[in-house]
């Protein structure tokens, strides 16, 4: 099962003035091989046009790391609609680095 922990929030403008507020969550869940926690991401949007969210999944065993990779995408507003594809160039990026 997984649990989320509000990690920030950030309130930001759209293209047409609306107001966004938007929540960056650390998730832990157990993983089913080892029983270690392991971390993952989500984020959710609020706005005048309902709510959105995505979550992305088994990132690192790491806290630090993922905590870092959340610190990242709160500063650049990253929405759930581009979560997953930040994310892959994010760690693409790290590991090749």
């Amino acid at each position: 099962m997984r649990e989320q922990k509000l990690i920030t929030t950030k309130v930001a403008g759209n293209d047409d003035n609306k107001k966004l507020m938007l929540e960056y969550y650390l998730t832990e869940k157990k993983s089913e091989e080892t029983e270690e926690v392991i971390y993952g991401i989500s984020v959710t949007k609020q706005s005048d046009e309902g709510i959105e969210s995505d979550v992305v999944d088994n990132i690192s065993y790491k806290k630090e790391k993922v905590l870092d990779l959340l610190h990242i995408l709160s500063e650049n507003t990253v929405t759930p609609i581009c979560l997953a594809e930040v994310l892959d160039d994010l760690i693409t990026e790290r590991m090749y680095s």
